[in-house]
């Protein structure tokens, strides 16, 4: 079965609005399964989509692989700070670790839920400053070709 993504994107959007059922297949011209089974695609494809990584995440990944890189050349085997690696992105001090809060953070509590929360999982946000690449950030810096 060949799917009509548009479509299903379209069927997503309108579900999201509270349309199903019969009323969403005769906006969208299908009988009700078919259009509850469109929707059902097009969130999944939405889905899919929210997982690239922004320019200012992949500038920030970027910039962290090379300050690591910058410290361990120096001889030091800390991990780098965050305002450092906002410097080097050309950024204000707080950006970094803003930016990895976001969405590419490994781990961090959250008032709003009550509860420790999962993030894609590329950047360790300490408490005290600094911040690091995970290992699978690593692996997507490899990947990227942004490790020296």
């Amino acid at each position: 079965m060949n799917v009509n993504i548009a479509l299903a994107q379209k069927a997503a959007s309108l579900a999201r609005r509270g349309i199903t059922g019969k009323d969403l297949g005769a906006k969208l011209g299908v009988r009700a399964p078919e259009a509850n089974a469109l929707a059902a695609i097009g969130r999944a494809e939405q889905e899919r989509h929210s997982y690239r990584l922004t320019v200012a995440e992949v500038e920030l990944l970027n910039a962290l692989a090379a300050e690591h890189a910058a410290l361990l050349r120096e001889g030091a085997i800390r991990s780098p700070k965050s305002k450092d690696v906002a410097w080097r992105a050309g950024r204000s001090a707080g950006w970094a670790a803003a930016t990895a809060r976001k969405r590419i953070f490994d781990e961090r509590y959250d008032d709003t839920v009550g509860m420790h929360v999962n993030g894609m999982g590329f950047v360790h946000v300490a408490g005290n400053g600094h911040m690091s690449l995970t290992p699978a950030g690593w692996a997507l810096m490899h990947f990227m070709g942004g490790a020296e």
